[in-house]
């Protein structure tokens, strides 16, 4: 679209999209070659996945709410109908990531970042639901709530925890050197 005297054009900005719930325990099959082929179909032929858990890093334009929301909608569906896999998908571009990055704030206590993970909410929880998650503290294991992400550290590893993160929206877990290695290829 010109302007008299501007040219306006639209940027697209690497993005990952992050699948809920997919190659855990032999349930939800997705091969990251058949969810690559999902992502060429749909109009981004050089989208790259990383690890077998849903992670799919493309370049689209996602400059507002109801943009995401259409986009994660449009994913959903067309895995659901290649995989019969039915997941939330959540959407983060490079620039969110990129400052997540910098937010964690159990990094200067933690050396393994596998004992780091950041669960990645669809949608801001509700004051509700964010009083009633920190009334369920399970130690040693610590969180902390950031927007649209909740922040985790487990002392003794996640499958030892009792810790469940519950805030009435869909989210999906990475560890911080997923997390690190996302925002590497974006």
């Amino acid at each position: 679209m010109a302007r008299r005297g501007y040219v306006l054009t639209v940027t697209t900005e690497p993005v990952v999209a992050l699948l809920r719930a997919v190659n855990v325990g032999g349930n939800n099959r997705v091969p990251m070659a058949e969810l690559r082929d999902v992502f060429a179909s749909l109009g981004w032929p050089d989208a790259r996945t990383y690890v077998q858990s849903g992670n799919v890093v493309f370049r689209a334009d996602i400059a507002s709410a109801a943009e995401r929301t259409t986009l994660a909608s449009t994913i959903e569906h067309a895995v659901a109908a290649r995989f019969s896999v039915v997941q939330p998908v959540i959407l983060r571009s490079r620039t969110e990531l990129a400052t997540l990055a910098t937010r964690n704030p159990y990094l200067a206590d933690e050396d393994d970042p596998t004992r780091l993970h950041v669960v990645f909410l669809r949608d801001r929880p509700e004051p509700e639901a964010v009083t009633a998650m920190e009334l369920r503290q399970a130690p040693p294991d610590r969180f902390t709530i950031d927007a649209g992400e909740v922040f985790v550290h487990y002392r003794d590893g996640s499958g030892r925890s009792k810790l469940r993160i519950e805030l009435g929206t869909p989210g999906t877990a990475r560890n911080w050197r997923t997390v690190l290695q996302l925002l590497a290829m974006m």
